[in-house]
Parts: C-alpha cells; sequence; structure tokens
C-alpha cells in the first residue's frame, strides 16, 4: 500500500526459511522492478539493454525491458521473503502518457532487440 507519502509494504522486510510457506506466498508470476532486480550479461545484450526512447520514469522501462525479456524466452525468479528491501522514500512519480502509448506500440511489434539501447 502506497499512499504518496508512506509506504507500508510489511511483507518486504521478513525473510521466510520454510521453502513450502514461500511458495504459497510468492506470485508465480514474477514481474522485475527496475529498482530491484538482477539479469545476466549477456540477456541484456541479446535485447540491447533498456529502450532510451522511454522519457522518465514508470510505465515503460521496466515493463519494456520483461516483456522483450520474455519474447526471448527468459524466465523470472523471485527473492521475496529471501533478501529483505528497503525502498528509499521519494514523492510519487509522475508518468508521461508518451511512455504508454510507446509502449503499446512496442508490444504490437514483438522484437525484443530495441533500436535506441545500448547499442546505437
Amino acid at each position: 500500500l502506497n499512499k504518496g507519502r508512506i509506504n507500508l509494504s510489511l511483507e518486504e522486510g521478513f525473510i521466510i526459511k520454510n521453502k513450502a510457506l514461500r511458495k504459497v506466498l510468492t506470485n508465480p508470476d514474477e514481474h522485475i522492478l527496475g529498482c530491484n532486480f538482477s539479469i545476466e550479461k549477456v540477456l541484456l545484450e541479446k535485447i540491447n539493454g533498456f529502450d532510451e526512447n522511454y522519457e522518465g520514469p514508470g510505465i515503460g522501462e521496466d515493463s519494456d525491458l520483461e516483456f522483450r525479456l520474455r519474447l526471448t524466452g527468459a524466465k523470472f525468479k523471485s527473492v521475496r521473503y529471501l533478501a529483505v528491501q528497503y525502498h528509499l522514500y521519494h514523492v510519487e512519480t509522475i508518468e508521461d502518457p508518451g511512455n504508454l502509448e510507446y509502449f503499446n506500440k512496442m508490444k504490437e511489434n514483438r522484437e525484443y532487440f530495441c533500436k535506441n539501447g545500448l547499442l546505437k
């Protein structure tokens, strides 16, 4: 729950060693979030990294990266309840509506290699 001022996601601070309980509590359809994911360099190079056509935070930069990785067959694994996540307070970000429009066009194209990434 994020009210713009206080983040009450207390579950991000728990470590659960019981594998069965973790499996029940963790979403099987994991998504990436730019502030806390890792990736093998070879996979990032395969999709040409982040698409630099996105302007500012919000929809697009993380969603686009995840979408293109999934097109290559990449699998995602969560470390939720295995690692404590700290999130520093910041004012709520304002998303650029152009990012959503661009992201929807990219999804229609279904190309995993972006043209404006690591290589230009």
